[in-house]
């Protein structure tokens, strides 16, 4: 039985690189756009931090508004998990 392509043919195996090998050959490419993937990158990292304040809140709003009857809390706790995913989808944003 002959062997597939992947095994016979050279071409086909890639030597393994780190990491930083990996990264400085994208960022030849990404010179050009520097302030555009620098915000890529921004947007990104605040979106994620968005993503992890709603959790946080819901747990606070149940935990110490609901299960502790604090009621004059819960407003600007709603407006703290609104505004959370608000700016999740902000830095979230694609281009069209």
């Amino acid at each position: 039985m002959r062997n597939a392509p992947a095994d016979s043919d050279p071409t086909f195996k890639a030597r393994q690189r780190s990491t930083w090998e990996i990264v400085r050959r994208v960022a030849v490419f990404l010179r050009p756009y520097r302030t555009l993937a620098a915000g890529t990158i921004a947007c990104a990292v605040l979106s994620l931090l968005a993503s992890f304040v709603f959790p946080k809140l819901t747990q606070y709003a149940i935990d110490e508004i609901i299960a502790k009857s604090r009621a004059e809390l819960l407003p600007p706790v709603m407006l703290g998990l609104l505004g959370a995913f608000l700016l999740r989808d902000l830095f979230n944003l694609k281009n069209a």
